[in-house]
């Protein structure tokens, strides 16, 4: 009984001590962002923005859902800002899934109502729209939210859906 006290002695202190064989020394803490200038404050268009997205992850975060296997994603960007107070955005072309039009289509999903037919441009994006995104042709489905941030724009002579969004906070869609 001794000999078998004697032996943990030795290894809870090693574990006292916090030996590890995987242990790694500390970083050095990363030094603070410098302040902007009151002459130039930071714009979303002036501060780096994290774009590196896979798809899949701009439409879930876009339509609340992980893509059927009826929807093609053909292009996606997120925007995201640097820092606090900054505005993310994106952007996405879909072949959309019957199940994806009719979500987008009920109100109840995201509040989105038909914008006029004689609507020729969409409401003002915070940034630059990427060059595939279209201008609404006739023929096209224009679909936005109330503020106009969200838009949805749906093309039958293609079958895509173009959308974007953009804003400053993070909220699950109205139900």
């Amino acid at each position: 009984m001794k000999t078998g006290r004697l032996l943990v002695l030795p290894l809870a202190l090693l574990a006292a001590a916090g030996c590890r064989r995987d242990a790694r020394p500390e970083s050095p803490p990363s030094p603070p962002a410098p302040a902007s200038s009151p002459a130039a404050p930071a714009t979303e268009q002036t501060a780096p923005a994290a774009t590196g997205f896979a798809p899949e992850q701009v439409f879930r975060r876009a339509f609340w859902r992980h893509p059927a296997p009826g929807d093609v994603i053909l292009h996606a960007e997120r925007h995201e800002p640097a820092g606090p107070g900054g505005v993310w955005r994106w952007a996405l072309a879909v072949r959309p899934s019957p199940g994806l039009l009719a979500a987008l289509r009920a109100p109840e999903t995201f509040n989105l109502r038909p914008l006029p037919s004689h609507a020729a441009t969409l409401p003002a994006f915070p940034a630059a729209l990427p060059a595939w995104f279209p201008a609404p042709a006739p023929g096209d489905e224009v679909l936005a939210t109330p503020g106009g941030y969200f838009i949805v724009l749906f093309r039958p002579s293609e079958g895509v859906l173009y959308a974007r969004d953009h804003g400053s906070g993070l909220s699950a869609p109205a139900r």
